[in-house]
């Protein structure tokens, strides 16, 4: 009986990884070279974090709230201030309720 030997996923390991590393990635690599494989070339995913859940509701919020409709002005910087403040404690009360904490 002739078997084909099994090829392996990646022939060519070069191929997959990225062009470049951002310090999440290093720290990775740093903390478990096997996670950095797993994350970064055979981009494995993980259910998100409660931290990772809160920084991206805040980054929604902050991108939407300070990013002025085309041909407007931006805020002017007490509004900002004062606007920034109220977001991230709704934004952080928001993601509480979500999650439950």
């Amino acid at each position: 009986i002739y078997m084909d030997t099994p090829k392996p996923a990646f022939d060519d390991h070069s191929a997959a990884l990225p062009e470049f590393l951002s310090p999440s990635r290093l720290a990775d690599y740093k903390q478990c070279p096997k996670l950095f494989f797993y994350k970064t070339v055979c981009k494995v995913t993980t259910p998100p974090s409660e931290a990772t859940i809160k920084g991206n509701l805040a980054h929604y919020a902050y991108e939407h709230t300070f990013s002025p409709p085309q041909g407007e002005e931006p805020l002017n910087e007490r509004v900002f201030h004062h606007t920034t403040n109220y977001l991230h404690n709704f934004v952080v009360n928001l993601a509480d309720l979500l999650i439950g904490s």
